[in-house]
């Protein structure tokens, strides 16, 4: 449900008041400049060949879009275990490696963007613990570590294959406080 700033700010239509920053990680935020939704919007925006997507949330958000190609495999050493490989051949069955390997680098590319702070976790710092099939697409369930507690910390991650590329979404919190 909408707050009444959040209300105040749309019904008046003031996109004109809409901005876009950064914080000094270089992650964007949106501000409405009216002094009734003043509140900032977490966003996340990513883009490839034609296509766009982003999403906005009160709280820490990632998203991310990759076209299915060949450059996912050339990389795989740097992003995936012997162990997601393994969760991960559920997805290779239905819809082939590099599919799933796309997968799993949009989750991980969401996550990262999801990620508070100003130090990001590393795609090997994101572990891939299951995945569970969602309709027509996939929840991931990874392990985030923190590279300043060293604790782990779970995160769901929505993903989905659509006209070969490969959507993933989450927010940081998922409703903890």
């Amino acid at each position: 449900m909408q707050n009444n700033d959040e209300k105040i700010c749309w019904e008046k239509k003031q996109w004109h008041q809409l901005q876009i920053s950064a914080d000094s990680s270089g992650k964007p935020f949106l501000i409405c400049s009216a002094l009734e939704c003043s509140t900032p919007v977490c966003i996340s925006i990513s883009h490839s060949w034609d296509f766009a997507i982003a999403i906005a949330a009160r709280e820490n958000c990632g998203v991310d879009i990759q076209q299915v190609t060949l450059a996912v495999e050339r990389v795989e050493e740097r992003f995936v275990t012997s162990e997601e490989k393994n969760i991960l051949a559920e997805i290779a069955d239905l819809y082939g490696r590099r599919a799933a390997l796309t997968l799993l680098w949009s989750a991980k590319e969401a996550v990262k963007k999801a990620s508070a702070g100003a130090i990001h976790p590393g795609f090997l710092d994101i572990s891939l613990n299951s995945l569970q099939k969602s309709g027509d697409a996939f929840l991931f369930a990874v392990n985030v570590k923190d590279k300043g507690s060293g604790q782990n910390v779970s995160q769901l991650i929505w993903v989905k294959l659509l006209d070969g590329f490969s959507y993933a979404v989450t927010t940081q919190n998922q409703g903890r406080m």
